[in-house]
């Protein structure tokens, strides 16, 4: 595990990754039901896409409402996630002690 942590802070370091940590004291996030990717696209002629991931593949999900659910649940799990600096302090604290 202490591998895999460390493999971590080496991709955030990367220009096009971003991670951040929910930790499990964080109150008032509940959670998502599931995986899924919101796929984003700059061409106002492209739908955005929510890819829903499940146990024999995924689905791809695009009506409007649907998608803005799931926007706001990852505005939700961006509120509630440490800041990037304080995730990696907290990664690298855990590889330390694991």
């Amino acid at each position: 595990m202490r591998r895999q942590l460390r493999h971590l802070l080496e991709l955030g370091e990367r220009p096009n990754v971003t991670i951040r940590a929910v930790p499990f004291s964080q109150p008032g996030y509940t959670g998502t039901s599931g995986a899924f990717t919101l796929y984003r696209y700059p061409d106002p002629l492209d739908l955005d896409v929510v890819q829903v991931e499940y146990l024999d593949g995924a689905l791809y999900l695009e009506e409007e409402k649907t998608v803005q659910r799931y926007e706001g649940a990852l505005k939700l799990l961006m509120d509630s996630a440490l800041p990037v600096s304080e995730t990696e302090q907290l990664i690298a604290k855990i590889a330390r002690d694991f």
